[in-house]
């Protein structure tokens, strides 16, 4: 009996301090996204090491069949294309983004989805990838002919809406249990969101 009330209590540590991670991840991400529309509304978010990743990407030798940049949760990045062979790589359910300038937004999803790590699980990615999407295709819905800097800018924009409304959705003042939240809240007061 006492081994098994010494687990439960442990298992109960193991809960607390996995919300504290997720909590402290989560408000990490919010931060870089800030930092991230800062640089692109300065032209200075894709990097040299971005673009050469996306030039290798579109030069790679299966480009011709399949333009697919990045695929994921129900999102897909493309070039423009009327090729009938090419397009039969879409699926119904498809929210197809196509953009010349696929590779920046290739990067822009990979850089999201690499810093969300630990936050995203299968519950909420479709969540996630879908608001990537969506608002980089209002944007070319709105103008076909938008550039690289507004496409990047639609899709940190609809990231930090999304996840200012998870803020209030799943975190919830005076619930962290190791972490000392008003500290962190000092500390990074800039990166809150109103």
């Amino acid at each position: 009996m006492a081994v098994e009330k010494r687990k439960e209590g442990l298992s109960d540590i193991i809960s607390k301090l996995d919300y504290d991670i997720w909590f402290v991840r989560f408000f990490r991400l919010r931060t870089k996204v800030i930092i991230y529309l800062l640089e692109a509304e300065q032209d200075d978010f894709l990097k040299e090491e971005d673009r050469h990743m996306y030039e290798r990407f579109r030069n790679r030798q299966r480009a011709q069949r399949n333009p697919i940049y990045w695929r994921g949760a129900g999102t897909v990045i493309m070039e423009p294309t009327e090729d009938v062979v090419a397009l039969r790589y879409l699926r119904d359910s498809d929210t197809a983004i196509m953009t010349r300038h696929a590779g920046a937004l290739h990067a822009t999803f990979e850089r999201l989805k690499h810093d969300a790590h630990g936050i995203l699980n299968y519950f909420n990615k479709l969540e996630f990838f879908g608001c990537l999407g969506t608002s980089v295709k209002d944007v070319i819905d709105r103008n076909p002919e938008a550039d690289e800097q507004e496409l990047v800018l639609a899709a940190l924009r609809g990231i930090k809406q999304l996840l200012s409304e998870w803020s209030r959705r799943y975190l919830h003042s005076g619930t962290l249990n190791v972490v000392d939240e008003e500290k962190l809240m000092k500390l990074t007061a800039e990166a809150r969101y109103p």
